[in-house]
């Protein structure tokens, strides 16, 4: 066997013809086993060989020499194949568990050069370096431990160091720094300086343990029991607000070097150590649960989610860090950022991670994802009128939910007269509450929008409520009541049914009536008008025209999409939004935001289709797009910019379904949602495309002027018929099958409402009118929803063609005297 021909080399001293010296014994059985391997091959590995499992047979004081053997005997980088069979062996062995001296590992990492030869001479290192890192651990204190680790570091003089040979280099010098009880911190940075700084400054060693600590973080991905109870006892006597104040130093400073990082493309150079180190700021700051920290995390996590070319997610692992500092807080507070992070992340895998965050809050807290998202809402200081007051040197300061977008800050004189700026003896003597009301009008900003789209989504996965319980969560919440109240709802016990709004008090009836049957045990559901006859929903609408109420979603107004007689004949697939030319980038953006999985098509093996998964049904749906081969519009990086449509196909787990199987609310939200692509990215809706010459495009881009109006157009014509009557232009505006039409003095005007684009009578002439800001005098003009920007669009063009001949843009003039 082996192993008796191992020991038999150690043990006799001569062979038949001469004399060999112990190395060069065991390295005839180490090149019978790099004979059998082949590089590359996993099964033919020397480690996985019957050879290597007796020599892993043999006792340890055998084994170590083999080690130091196979170390001395390394052939030259010439001969690759011995070379890399030895190193597999060597790399094995260390990952073995054999004992291994700290004398004899200190003498084994000494024949070590700087150099990197090969791959495996890194995986040597890295074991050699796990090694010596347990030494260290178990305080064993020795000057040559130290030579070791440098000896132990790589090197290249002529094409320096990759990431991976920075962060390596990085390891020792932090396991150095543990050897000499420092904190394990570079100061290449800001961030290591600023420390560095502040530790100087300390009189107590309170400071020094916890920055020790907090810079060797826990390996995992969150912090582990044991860490948590050692940082706590370290910051028992550090007073709260001086820890909170250093922290938020801190973070401001890793803020800045990020920024740094980004502006410059500089993120390959940062520091893993300093990473380490936010990563545990970031961990302890969501614990000690203080606003100004909290908002550090959702500054620098959306920070850190931002993609640098050529490189990927600024840092994606203290990203991950911050939403699970917001999984510490309070449930309440931290579903709160969770779901402003989820609204202005675009990435799915990072709204994939915040799902799972959420999903663990829930978990915890014995809930339902949705009833944690919904419960966890703040009030943001706000009272029942949605509103903050704050009295400040006898003026109220009056913050307002305007619209969903729009939130004010308001000071009310001691006589009630209100104006828009800072009192200027506010200004000097409140800086401080100031600063801390622009920062709640902030907060408050941009959590509507968020819970807007969070509402939006219950279409999709309806709800129903307990009036009792509903009515706390979307009326009386002093945050939630701005978007409930501007709601419609449906409501329903054993003997009636209704929808109905929220008015002075009261529930009425899109007539006014009021409705007095609705008590604590009443079911409640967000009022959709798919499957509502006509002229209910009609009344719906006027109800919100008359009152001039604004809803915070498109609920009444929204499109429905139902059959026609095409898609029952094409059966499983519709054609109705194919045949379009859409801008790709804003495409594959859209896709993000509406949850589709899409990856960009190019000049390579790039074909994809679209698609999104419907959980809660058990369906997915694919909207089919090709690639523009024929386009010699390529960006920078060879992607096309532009893709043809084709069909929308609904699919459960037997395959590709009937359209007539598919539940009526999914079909029209979902094709809603075509229509949106469609609407947002068509060629059809720039107006300067007429400077593009490429004419099989431009004869789509003609046509899409022309085209029948989608579901979402018909919705902007029906808006506009009600409003257009209101306004001082309603003389000179009528409306054809397609058109609005505008009879100003020099012409008459003839709007597309799916697309925008204007044509000129006599000649049928275009007229190209390229939107820049909204015109002011749409801006008193109101509207029942938000997020048509196309049809403000259509209503600033409207107004500036019914007076014609005050026009002054000289591109404009110059079309409408051809």
């Amino acid at each position: 066997m082996l192993r008796k021909r191992i020991r038999k080399l150690f043990n006799s001293k001569k062979t038949a013809s001469t004399t060999l010296h112990p190395i060069d014994r065991i390295n005839i059985v180490l090149k019978e086993m790099a004979a059998q391997s082949k590089p590359y091959s996993y099964y033919t590995e020397p480690h996985n060989s019957r050879q290597f499992q007796e020599i892993l047979a043999l006792n340890p004081t055998e084994k170590i020499k083999v080690l130091q053997f196979a170390f001395q005997a390394l052939p030259p980088a010439a001969q690759y194949r011995e070379q890399w069979a030895y190193q597999k062996i060597i790399n094995a062995l260390l990952k073995s568990g054999m004992a291994i001296g700290f004398h004899t590992l200190i003498d084994i990492t000494s024949n070590l050069g700087q150099s990197m030869q090969t791959e495996q001479d890194f995986l040597i290192r890295q074991g050699l370096l796990q090694r010596l890192a347990s030494c260290v651990d178990q305080q064993l204190k020795d000057d040559q431990l130290e030579i070791a680790l440098d000896q132990l570091k790589v090197g290249n003089k002529f094409y320096g160091l990759n990431a991976r040979d920075r962060q390596f280099n990085e390891q020792i010098e932090s396991l150095r720094n543990k050897y000499n009880n420092k904190f394990a911190l570079l100061d290449h940075d800001a961030l290591g300086d600023a420390v560095a700084a502040f530790i100087q400054l300390q009189e107590k060693e309170d400071w020094l343990l916890l920055i020790t600590r907090l810079s060797r973080a826990s390996k995992g991905s969150k912090p582990s029991k044991k860490w948590w109870s050692e940082i706590q006892k370290l910051i028992k006597p550090i007073p709260k607000k001086y820890l909170t104040d250093t922290l938020h130093h801190f973070l401001q400073i890793a803020i800045d070097v990020y920024k740094n990082h980004l502006k410059n493309n500089t993120i390959r150079k940062k520091s893993e150590g300093n990473e380490h180190f936010i990563r545990s700021l970031i961990w302890l700051s969501g614990y000690l649960n203080v606003s100004q920290l909290n908002q550090d995390l959702v500054e620098l996590g959306l920070m850190c989610y931002k993609k640098i070319p050529g490189y990927g997610q600024c840092s994606k692992r203290l990203g991950n860090a911050c939403l699970f500092a917001f999984t510490t807080l309070p449930y309440k507070t931290g579903i709160a950022y969770l779901t402003q992070f989820r609204a202005k992340v675009k990435y799915p895998s990072v709204r994939k991670i915040i799902e799972n965050r959420i999903y663990d809050v829930a978990e915890r807290e014995g809930k339902t994802k949705d009833e944690i998202e919904e419960m966890g809402v703040p009030t943001y200081g706000l009272n029942e009128k949605q509103q903050l007051e704050q009295m400040l040197g006898g003026f109220k300061a009056v913050v307002t939910i305007e619209s969903i977008q729009q939130v004010s800050l308001k000071w009310q004189k001691p006589d009630g007269k209100l104006q828009k700026s800072v009192p200027a003896n506010i200004k000097s003597t409140h800086a401080d509450a100031i600063k801390a009301l622009k920062k709640a009008v902030k907060e408050i900003k941009e959590a509507l929008p968020a819970q807007a789209h969070r509402i939006e989504r219950i279409f999709m996965n309806p709800r129903e409520w307990k009036y009792s319980d509903w009515i706390d969560l979307y009326i009386h919440h002093p945050f939630m009541g701005y978007i409930g109240k501007n709601l419609i709802w449906h409501f329903q016990n054993d003997t009636n049914k209704t929808t109905a709004f929220f008015q002075e008090d009261q529930w009425i009836d899109n007539q006014g009536r009021s409705i007095d049957w609705i008590s604590d045990d009443t079911k409640v559901q967000l009022w959709h008008p798919i499957g509502f006859s006509a002229d209910h929903i009609e009344r719906w609408r006027d109800f919100l025209i008359d009152h001039q109420i604004q809803q915070p979603i498109k609920q009444a107004f929204r499109e429905i999409y139902i059959l026609t007689d095409a898609e029952i004949n094409t059966n499983t697939y519709s054609n109705r939004f194919a045949a379009h030319i859409i801008r790709q980038h804003q495409f594959y953006a859209l896709c993000k935001l509406r949850d589709w999985h899409y990856t960009y098509q190019g000049n390579w093996d790039s074909h994809n289709i679209p698609y999104k998964e419907l959980p809660n049904w058990g369906l997915s749906v694919r909207f089919l797009v090709d690639a523009d081969w024929e386009s010699q519009y390529l960006s920078a990086g060879g992607i096309f910019e532009y893709v043809h449509t084709d069909q929308v196909q609904f699919y459960d787990n037997h395959g590709r379904m009937e359209l007539q199987e598919v539940p009526a609310l999914v079909f029209s939200e979902i094709m809603r949602e075509v229509d949106l692509f469609v609407g947002v990215c068509s060629i059809g809706n720039d107006p300067s495309w007429t400077d593009r010459g490429n004419e099989r495009l431009f004869t789509y881009w003609r046509s899409y002027s022309t085209q029948n109006l989608t579901e979402n157009a018909k919705t902007r014509k029906a808006i506009l018929e009600k409003l257009i009557p209101r306004l001082k232009i309603a003389d000179q505006c009528s409306f054809t099958e397609k058109q609005l039409v505008v009879k100003g003095k020099i012409r008459t005007y003839y709007i597309h409402l799916g697309s925008g684009n204007i044509h000129m009578s006599p000649n049928n002439q275009y007229l190209c009118i390229v939107p820049g800001g909204r015109n002011t005098a749409t801006k008193a003009v109101f509207l029942p929803f938000e997020g048509d920007n196309l049809l403000s669009i259509i209503l600033s063009k409207a107004f500036l063609l019914a007076e014609d001949e005050k026009i002054k843009d000289p591109t404009i003039v110059s079309q409408l005297k051809r």
